[in-house]
């Protein structure tokens, strides 16, 4: 019999480690840029939230809306959860000017709740009283996300960013690669023992 050829030992690779390069830090702006965008875009927010523009309906008191459908000068009224907005059938002075439209600050929920709506049935002296849904999706989802909105961008401006601008001084970790020991899949084992 032949004697088994000799193993052939293990190949291993080396990979040499290079320095890494130096890059020049980013340009730091200052934080009050920062600060200038956070108000800014908590100004944006605020003000198409508010829903400001030529749609609005000018304010009027509770006693004067009273006053003007008992008199029969109300051609229509909206309902909701705090508000009845509406039109005159003749203008009404409302402030320096006059309006054909109104808007009542009620309190809050009062239009959900039968009393009002049974007293407002009992004076409308002709007046079309439909009740709305005035709580837009904006407003429902939105207004509770705002407070963690704002947590979130505070933690990423003032702390991850500070904390990456003290690091970024720092030389990199180094990292070494090599390949595991591993035989050539043609080299011939040896036979088993017996």
């Amino acid at each position: 019999m032949s004697a088994a050829p000799p193993p052939i030992p293990p190949v291993v690779h080396a990979v040499p480690v290079y320095p890494a390069p130096v890059v020049a830090p980013a340009p730091r702006r200052p934080v009050w840029v920062a600060w200038v965008i956070f108000i800014l875009l908590a100004i944006i927010l605020f003000v198409v939230l508010q829903g400001t523009g030529p749609t609005r309906y000018p304010t009027i008191p509770l006693s004067t809306f009273a006053k003007e459908i008992e008199a029969g000068n109300v051609s229509r009224v909206s309902v909701g959860q705090d508000t009845l907005r509406g039109a005159f059938q003749k203008p009404v002075q409302v402030g320096d000017g006059t309006s054909l439209k109104f808007s009542v600050e009620i309190g809050p929920g009062m239009g959900n709740t039968w009393g009002f709506v049974s007293w407002l049935l009992a004076i409308r002296n002709g007046a079309d009283v439909e009740m709305v849904n005035d709580q837009s999706l904006a407003s429902a989802i939105l207004i509770p996300l705002i407070p963690w909105l704002l947590i979130f961008a505070f933690i990423w401006f003032f702390v991850f960013r500070h904390l990456r601008n003290q690091r970024a001084g720092q030389p990199p970790i180094p990292v070494y690669l090599t390949q595991p020991n591993v035989q050539s899949p043609s080299a011939p084992q040896p036979p088993p023992q017996l």
